[in-house]
């Protein structure tokens, strides 16, 4: 495993959590909050609604869909509403489903998870094993 399919995950994974920071920022926009989790828990937020015509979203355990026309993106809050975090099966599915925007990156789940551990053994990312999602990946750094 290269660095040019750590950078191809990379920009995977960056891709993916632009997404979901925009959706957070949406919620936080359109019911006037700030952790977005915490609100949904105190039933400010629904369970599902839209966030625009076109951004249906729906809220699950400890993560939310965000709903596009082509797409839907799935990511769980880590703790005090965090929305940086990332998983090996949540990376998968966003680029299972777009595809077309990332055709060098062979899709293929084993692959996946070596990439992940090449990130991991390099220090790229890590598993802190925080509450509520102890199964996010986080950046170690700032990768920009």
């Amino acid at each position: 495993m290269g660095i040019d399919i750590d950078n191809r995950l990379i920009e995977v994974i960056e891709d993916y959590l632009y997404q979901v920071k925009c959706g957070v920022e949406r919620f936080q926009q359109k019911f006037g909050i700030s952790n977005v989790l915490q609100a949904y828990r105190q039933k400010i937020i629904p369970k599902s609604g839209w966030l625009s015509e076109n951004l249906k979203y729906d809220f699950h355990g400890v993560g939310c869909f965000l709903i596009y026309e082509h797409y839907d993106i799935n990511f769980d809050f880590g703790p005090n509403g965090r929305c940086d975090g990332f998983d090996e099966w949540r990376i998968y599915d966003y680029l299972s489903q777009n595809q077309e925007k990332y055709p060098y990156y062979y899709l293929n789940n084993k692959q996946i998870k070596e990439d992940f551990k090449a990130l991991v053994r390099s220090g790229i990312i890590y598993c802190p094993r925080w509450e509520p999602s102890r199964h996010l990946y986080y950046y170690t750094t700032n990768t920009k």
